[in-house]
């Protein structure tokens, strides 16, 4: 399991989900994180909406999609099992790692590792490998539009999935002005991507604007 600020993040292979609990279940009168995990779950089911509508009516593309939330945690919880927030488990890498096999310049800082060894690693060694080696993320902080740069060097216009998901942008755009919803921490470690079947996701969902922040 990992700690993320005020939750933490496991996960059930058999089940193919992903559950978020507060890092301490039985403060049931510490409010702070738990506040934050509900609204990120309701931030999630409405951005879930957003796309699913905008699917059915053709506006956006069939590869875009986020993980499907099976279990939103109660505002009144009266357990620790109403705090739990149950969603999707989705195969796909991030895009940060996905930049350190195909980006020439980031692939040379992780040498001798194969692509074979890079791609297995946890989400916790990858993490503790760039560290060692004092790779910074400053390069993979979000810039003033909603994709990252980065986006757009893994994906250029000449490959088949950059052709597909170059457009990503215009997509989120679209979202914003039509259905008032953006994700404003859209990082490199926020998107990923099902190499197999060329789809799309995006995650983490607490800090997100939505209709309800707007009015």
């Amino acid at each position: 399991m990992d700690k993320e600020h005020a939750t933490i993040i496991g996960g059930s292979s058999q089940q193919n989900t992903v559950i978020k609990i507060p890092n301490d279940p039985t403060e049931y009168l510490s409010p702070e994180g738990y506040v934050e995990l509900v609204q990120e779950a309701k931030n999630h089911r409405e951005f879930q909406l957003a796309i699913a509508k905008l699917k059915r009516a053709e506006h956006i593309p069939d590869w875009l999609a986020v993980p499907k939330v099976s279990k939103a945690p109660d505002e009144l919880p009266s357990s620790p099992e109403d705090m739990l927030y149950i969603m999707e488990k989705v195969h796909g890498i991030s895009l940060k790692r996905l930049a350190f096999l195909r980006i020439p310049r980031l692939r040379e800082k992780l040498c001798p590792f194969s692509e074979s060894e890079i791609r297995h690693l946890s989400e916790l060694a990858f993490y503790v490998l760039l560290k060692k080696r004092k790779i910074t993320t400053d390069e993979f902080q979000t810039s003033s539009g909603l994709v990252p740069p980065l986006f757009f060097e893994v994906f250029t216009p000449y490959t088949d999935m950059g052709e597909k998901f170059q457009h990503l942008e215009d997509i989120l755009v679209y979202m914003k002005d039509h259905e008032k919803v953006i994700h404003t921490d859209l990082h490199s470690d926020n998107i990923l991507i099902d190499e197999e079947t060329e789809t799309l996701y995006l995650i983490d969902f607490g800090i997100v604007i939505t209709s309800s922040y707007q009015g």
